[in-house]
C-alpha cells in the first residue's frame, strides 16, 4: 500500500479557485450578506476565469499526483 500524507495541501485544487474567485469577489464592493452570496454565486457559475481556473486544476490533478508520488508525500512546487 502507498503512505499518503494526512494532509497535502498541493493535492488540494480548491485552494487555486478560491483565490481567483476571492480576487473577483473582492473586485466589487458589496452592501449586504445578501448581495455577496449572489455575487459569489454569479461569478462560480458564470465567470469565465473561474470556469478557466478550475479546468486548469482539474487538469493538473495527474501531474500533481505524480510529483507528489515523486517526493514521497513531500512538498512539491505547485
Amino acid at each position: 500500500t502507498t503512505e499518503w500524507p494526512s494532509y497535502s495541501p498541493d493535492l488540494n485544487l480548491i485552494e487555486n479557485v478560491w483565490a481567483v474567485l476571492k480576487m473577483k469577489v473582492n473586485s466589487k464592493a458589496t452592501t449586504n450578506m445578501a448581495e455577496l452570496e449572489s455575487r459569489i454565486e454569479d461569478i462560480w457559475y458564470n465567470d469565465p476565469t473561474v470556469k478557466r481556473a478550475v479546468v486548469r486544476a482539474y487538469e493538473s490533478m495527474p501531474r500533481r499526483i505524480s510529483l507528489c508520488i515523486k517526493a514521497k508525500g513531500g512538498y512539491i512546487k505547485y
